[in-house]
């Protein structure tokens, strides 16, 4: 099998370059301006119980439908995120998600007596109104002695009692090259509690 193959010359004294345009023009103030998109709005407590007129730029405007905003006050309602949805009566901004898990942390000053102390923690305090929590070790508990000696907590049980969460903890601490139980001492406690 032959192939042949042709000799080309390309032969120009011209050379022509293409490029793009050293200026583009977009007109867009053509037709009606469009509604605003949404916004976010940051604020403490419920927005339906305060009034919403700046957002989180601190730009004062009035909230549209599909406005975002995020509940940042300490307490059982931390991190919920709301949706404005106008309405001819009622709430405007509706409850839709929670941005992170109910969660209670404080540090709880106890008295101790042979060992034994129970901390209350209204359940309100940790989780929404509204939310059913079914059991009591649905509530996961992590307690910290905030003391200059060494001292060890145990979780010796955990009830929910006249909406309530009782906590009882049994303490002792090393001291003088033993341990012994904390009896008649006042100590603070740091507490987180979250629930699953």
């Amino acid at each position: 099998m032959t192939v042949n193959i042709f000799d080309v010359v390309v032969n120009s004294d011209d050379i022509v370059v293409l490029a793009p345009p050293a200026l583009i023009e977009v007109g867009v103030d053509f037709g009606p301006q469009g509604a605003r998109g949404a916004t976010f709005y940051a604020g403490s407590g419920n927005p339906n119980d305060n009034v919403v007129a700046e957002n989180v730029f601190g730009e004062s405007i009035n909230p549209v439908d599909g406005d975002i905003y995020i509940n940042t006050s300490a307490g059982a309602n931390y991190g919920w995120l709301y949706i404005y949805n106008p309405k001819v009566s009622g709430n405007n901004w509706d409850q839709v998600l929670r941005m992170s898990p109910p969660m209670y942390t404080r540090n709880i000053e106890t008295t101790f007596t042979s060992g034994f102390s129970t901390i209350t923690v209204p359940v309100s305090e940790i989780i929404p109104s509204g939310v059913v929590v079914s059991s009591a070790y649905d509530y996961v508990i992590n307690v910290r002695a905030i003391n200059l000696d060494p001292t060890l907590l145990t979780i010796s049980s955990q009830t929910i009692s006249s909406n309530n969460l009782e906590i009882v903890l049994q303490g002792i601490k090393y001291e003088s090259g033993s341990w012994s139980s904390l009896d008649s001492e006042t100590i603070d406690i740091a507490t987180i509690i979250t629930v699953v």
